[in-house]
Parts: structure tokens; sequence; C-alpha cells
């Protein structure tokens, strides 16, 4: 049996499993500066070293089903 996470690690594979704020902002479509207003405001356990912020792919998917489900 597929899950919803399963079907959407699916459809975004070709994604590291580490993102950048970019790469997240292109799977949520959203802008740059909304990514790192997200970021801020602590939506996503990040990554940071230094100036460089990573977020785990299944923080972004995990934030996708959580939103969908509350609709």
């Amino acid at each position: 049996m597929t899950t919803t996470i399963d079907l959407y690690e699916a459809i975004f594979e070709e994604y590291p499993k580490m993102l950048t704020v970019e790469e997240m902002c292109d799977i949520l479509n959203v802008a740059r500066e909304t990514g790192y207003r997200m970021v801020r405001r602590g939506e996503f356990e990040v990554l940071k070293l230094g100036r460089i912020i990573r977020i785990p792919k299944n923080q972004v998917l995990k934030y996708i089903i959580d939103n969908l489900e509350k609709k």
C-alpha cells in the first residue's frame, strides 16, 4: 500500500535529501523571500552551517501533507 508520503517522495525524487532554500521554494511554489520567512519562523527543522541553510526534504514533504490535511 502506497502512503501519501511515499507518493510525494516519488514526485520529488530528483531533489536531494537536504534542500537549499531555493529548492524548497521550488517544491512549494513560493517566492524566495517567503521561503526565508518560513525558515525564520521555524516552520521547518533546518541545518545551519554558518550562512548555509539546508532543509531536510522529509520536513518539506511533511509540511505539504500536514497542510493538505487542514483543508
